[in-house]
């Protein structure tokens, strides 16, 4: 933990102004006596409402909140009463006591108008979600109930049993698989059957065991049957989302080809590092800025070839990828005859300087092997995907700035570009 980055900024994505001056402490302060909450509103008139998509994590509790209320997301920028709207902004139809009743609990402001804006937009419908666990890691799918139960996110907690059950498509469209530790046998085979029976249930003599969910027998995991139910899933329309060393089971058990290990030595013990959004125009990138961060503990790195590179949302860090850079360079080296008959040169405009750090918080060990590496993957899988996290972006409810990415693909699970 020596090592680690709990920069509360990074982590909450909020601004913070340091202050050196001692006399704050002689400063007169009052206790809290209440939970601050930020104060939504609706402002305007009219039956539609605007909302600027500025990277809020409540927009996936308002889509929650509204229900069978129509929300479109509008898919390029826009303008609309003279205020700039970015990609991903809500076009939301509902009766105004519901808006208002979404700004009063989670903080957004909105904005009516008299009609929806003309701009290429798509439904923002939610869509069957289970959060699966399996029994040789716990707790970091207990951190993701916990996220989803506080916002009010409605889940169905699945383990190994429900995969070798399969018929997946019938209960589920989207399937988040919290990260996890061990390799792909472990994640295939689960605890040694050596142990068997193993029960986890509910018994008078331990009345707690057994919640929130409970198995017969622990030992087995899902098996081959369980991975070829969950290929099956993707393969016929479904999404999975992997989380950090949960992406050992799509990349390495084969579901994507596109994928692999990332080679070369590093150590990243859990380090709030700089971020470079490559696709900013897909629905996953909605409400960050080109250069964001995101926090990253040790966990499997993964690589793309350089025909798939499309397939990469967002990159750790903002070095270009092997063989793009060699490219950049031959392109600036190229020879420029001037016209000395032709009017002077236009002065080139000055380039805004890109911060080239790759931690900004913590430690990093071998930053060249993870400066440029792939953070977020979309796959497609036959009729499905497979979105790739190389990071825990749902981190013990710790790194509130990276939940968006997630929350992104639950709300745009069916509008994922090809």
């Amino acid at each position: 933990t020596l090592f680690r980055s709990w920069t509360w900024p990074l982590l909450y994505g909020v601004t913070a102004e340091s202050v050196a001056d001692k006399k704050i402490f002689d400063a007169a302060m009052e206790p809290v006596a209440a939970n601050l909450e930020a104060v939504g509103t609706v402002g305007g008139a009219g039956e539609v409402f605007l909302l600027r998509d500025t990277g809020q994590t409540a927009l996936l509790e308002a889509r929650v909140m509204l229900g069978t209320n129509q929300v479109d997301a509008a898919e390029v920028a826009f303008t609309a009463g003279g205020v700039d709207y970015p990609p991903g902004s809500w076009i939301v139809q509902a009766p105004r006591a519901a808006v208002e009743e979404v700004a009063r609990r989670t903080g957004l402001g909105f904005a009516a108008v008299a009609a929806a804006p003309d701009v290429r937009r798509h439904l923002v419908d939610l869509p069957r979600l289970a959060v699966l666990h399996n029994w040789i890691d716990t707790q970091d799918a207990g951190w993701v109930r916990y996220t989803f139960d506080r916002a009010k996110i409605p889940y169905t907690s699945i383990n190994d049993d429900d995969l070798k059950r399969g018929n997946l498509a019938e209960r589920f469209d989207v399937i988040l698989f919290p990260t996890t530790g061990g390799g792909l046998s472990d994640l295939v085979h689960g605890i040694d059957p050596k142990f068997s029976p193993l029960a986890y249930t509910t018994t008078p003599e331990f009345p707690s065991q057994g919640i929130p969910d409970a198995s017969e027998d622990l030992t087995g995991g899902m098996g081959f049957e369980g991975l070829l139910n969950l290929n099956r899933f993707v393969q016929g329309g479904g999404v999975l989302i992997a989380l950090g060393g949960a992406g050992t089971l799509p990349v390495e058990g084969g579901m994507v080809r596109q994928a692999f290990s990332a080679q070369g030595s590093f150590n990243t013990p859990g380090s709030a590092l700089r971020a470079k959004v490559v696709r900013p125009e897909h629905p996953i990138a909605y409400g960050y800025e080109e250069l964001t961060h995101v926090f990253r503990g040790n966990g499997p790195l993964w690589d793309v070839p350089k025909m798939e590179r499309s397939r990469v949302i967002v990159q750790f860090g903002t070095k270009k990828p092997e063989g793009e850079e060699e490219e950049a360079k031959k392109k600036d080296s190229g020879i420029q005859v001037e016209d000395l008959d032709g009017p002077p040169p236009a002065k080139p405009k000055a380039e805004k300087k890109e911060d080239g750090r790759l931690v900004l918080s913590g430690f990093v060990r071998g930053e060249d092997s993870v400066n440029g590496k792939p953070a977020i993957l979309d796959l497609p899988a036959g009729k499905g995907r497979v979105i790739l996290f190389a990071f825990d972006p749902l981190h013990r409810f710790l790194n509130l700035s990276d939940f968006r990415f997630v929350y992104n693909v639950v709300l745009n699970w069916n509008d994922l570009p090809q």
